[in-house]
């Protein structure tokens, strides 16, 4: 198979710490961390038709990571080269090249294919991939030396494709050193892509007559950041540098938002859980609602959480209903007779009404000072 393909990775932030992972953070890491080079092994089939890799920024998630660790990238890298397949690297804002102990100042003289550390955007590599040939420009950004705008600059005019590679923030503002772009500035350059990073979340848009693309992360690196987007190929060979994307293998990691206030009993939320298990996950789930039981997460957690890689149960916006509901029901008191009264009426009301009426019953109960019911006031002829 030709290779003309180009894969277009950003933000691997190996080193990642997955410290809220806890005992198991350690083993976290190790599978994280190893993603180039499954990477690399994918890029080296010879069905893949990956003729060039392109990191957009954030390769390793500080600017010092240890020298154990940026061994065995290099390692990587190396076997791109050594299999034909070149290699375009543009540090980010985590591992910024403006560092002086930085990992790619340290290491820039043994850095597989091409390092980009210009301070200002412009033509750092030309290759040619089954003789096709494509032009890529990149910067790094560099503290006191690289000067806005990052998305004007100078493209020059050849038949080759044009590549930027830019790590930096599209259409949105950012508090962090990441650099401003704007779609309308892209579309003027008369490049056929841009390579981005630094958005964790996958997106791709039209900037003029380019396609414009985010490839995400693939390895999360929490629940607010949970990872999954797979790969992102261009092909030379095809009329239009449109990104496409593959699935490729991670550690699942989600957020599960359950309202658990029509469940009859935590048997359901059981349920749930059983259906959901998975070794491999990294599960958080948050539930709300207003229960009409007892809510034990920590029971829950002890007989679940083995069933996943990691588990966290938050309970934090319901409001269960009292345990003892049922013997507050049989109490010849005030509170009794409301207890009765409401749940009859919550059991036989339409289903898309029970959160009110649930809603109402814990309102109600909490009337009665949380639980502490007085006796009802007796008839004429049981006064002491």
């Amino acid at each position: 198979m030709n290779r003309t393909r180009i894969l277009h990775l950003a933000d691997l932030h190996l080193g990642a710490g997955h410290n809220h992972l806890g005992l198991r953070a350690a083993e976290r890491r190790e599978e994280a961390d190893g993603l180039l080079g499954r990477l690399v092994d994918f890029a080296l089939l010879p069905d893949s038709g990956i003729g060039g890799v392109i990191i957009a920024g954030d390769l390793f998630d500080l600017h010092d990571p240890p020298a154990r660790m940026v061994e065995r990238v290099l390692h990587d890298l190396g076997r791109l080269e050594a299999g034909d397949v070149r290699v375009c690297t543009v540090p980010g804002n985590h591992d910024e090249y403006s560092y002086p102990n930085g990992v790619y100042r340290r290491w820039a003289v043994s850095w597989p294919g091409t390092l980009v550390t210009e301070p200002a955007p412009e033509r750092v590599v030309s290759w040619s991939l089954e003789g096709l040939a494509v032009d890529l420009y990149a910067m790094a950004f560099i503290e006191g030396r690289s000067r806005p705008p990052y998305d004007r600059f100078t493209v020059e005019p050849n038949p080759a494709r044009k590549i930027a590679v830019l790590h930096g923030s599209l259409d949105v503002a950012w508090s962090d050193r990441s650099l401003p772009l704007r779609s309308e500035n892209l579309a003027a350059l008369g490049v056929d892509y841009v390579a981005l990073g630094h958005i964790h979340r996958p997106m791709e848009r039209r900037v003029g007559p380019a396609w414009a693309c985010y490839p995400g992360r693939i390895e999360g690196g929490g629940f607010d950041d949970p990872g999954g987007s797979g790969i992102v190929l261009i092909d030379l060979a095809a009329d239009e540098l449109r990104p496409r994307r593959l699935l490729f293998g991670s550690q699942p990691v989600r957020t599960e938002a359950w309202n658990i206030s029509g469940l009859a009993s935590e048997d359901d939320i059981s349920a749930r859980l059983d259906a959901l298990a998975d070794p491999r996950a990294i599960v958080r789930v948050v539930l709300s609602g207003l229960p009409g039981f007892s809510l034990r997460v920590e029971k829950l957690l002890l007989r679940f959480a083995p069933r996943f890689f990691h588990l966290e149960i938050t309970a934090g916006e319901t409001e269960a209903l009292p345990p003892d509901l049922e013997g507050a029901a049989a109490e010849p008191t005030v509170r009794g007779l409301f207890a009765r009264i409401a749940t009859e009426r919550s059991a036989a009301a339409p289903t898309a009404k029970r959160d009110l009426h649930q809603a109402a019953l814990r309102f109600g109960w909490d009337a009665f000072g949380g639980g502490r019911g007085e006796a009802a006031s007796p008839t004429a002829g049981e006064r002491p």
